[in-house]
């Protein structure tokens, strides 16, 4: 989206800076209320677990040290203090998500349930600790398969459905990043063929192409395939394309307004 397409510029351009400045960290004002937002925003679009800790305190070189602090509370001191600041005029904008989570259904949650946010950031805080668990496990356990271009099916074999998932997404994110980890989806589509060793290819990236067989899956760096392929549609089914590495979703829609008759058509013209 053009949103997370300047979310990817402002961090570029904060490395940036903190590299010229030789600086130590970057800290954004990221505040409770903006943590909460985030959270039912990475739910709304689909998320598992990961997602559902929201931002962490620190990532890398950016820190975020106004996360448990309010937004009135920030806006309170800068007033209080003359500190200048700058109106995002997007934050009001109607078509952003974040404005209509906030002004929505934040307050619809709170209506339902005045503690809502509470519950929320400690279900957050319960899966940031039950996350860096599996990371560590993984890497403990599988540290050598994840740093390896292929994954054995005869490993998979023997692991239970969720190390399943997990090793598959770490190993995955080895080569792609966090950002551009496939959907869900994706991911079971791969796993499954690699359980049931099936040849398959799938298009993770315009640069990462994951191919399973008989004993494997592999990494490779190529293009989107060339190749012709079809598949039959059902209508109201989502269909999976590997070669893509996406899902079409179809559903019958009626004409906007009834077309007119040949004749009719004719005249217009």
């Amino acid at each position: 989206t053009v949103e997370e397409a300047g979310r990817q510029a402002r961090y570029a351009f904060f490395e940036r800076m903190a590299n010229q400045l030789n600086a130590v960290a970057v800290a954004t004002a990221h505040t409770r209320d903006d943590q909460i937002e985030t959270i039912l925003i990475n739910l709304l679009r689909g998320t598992g677990p990961r997602g559902l800790c929201g931002m962490p305190y620190r990532r890398g070189q950016v820190i975020r040290p106004l996360l448990d602090v309010l937004r009135a509370q920030t806006v309170a001191y800068c007033a209080e203090h003359q500190l200048p600041t700058v109106f995002d005029i997007t934050n009001v904008d109607p078509h952003q998500l974040r404005y209509r989570v906030r002004s929505q259904l934040v307050s619809t949650l709170k209506s339902l349930s005045p503690r809502f946010d509470q519950h929320l950031l400690k279900l957050a805080d319960i899966l940031e600790n039950e996350e860096s668990w599996w990371d560590y496990y993984l890497h403990e356990q599988f540290g050598r398969v994840l740093a390896d271009s292929q994954l054995p099916r005869g490993l998979i074999l023997r692991l239970h459905p969720a190390v399943q998932r997990r090793l598959l997404r770490e190993w995955l994110r080895g080569a792609v990043g966090t950002l551009q980890l496939p959907s869900y989806e994706l991911l079971e589509g791969i796993r499954r063929t690699l359980f049931e060793g099936k040849r398959s290819s799938w298009q993770i990236t315009a640069e990462v192409r994951v191919l399973t067989d008989e004993d494997r899956a592999c990494l490779q760096s190529a293009p989107p395939t060339q190749e012709p392929y079809k598949y039959p549609l059902i209508v109201g089914s989502p269909l999976l394309i590997p070669q893509v590495g996406m899902w079409l979703e179809s559903e019958w829609v009626e004409p906007p307004e009834a077309f007119p008759a040949q004749g009719e058509r004719a005249s217009a013209l």
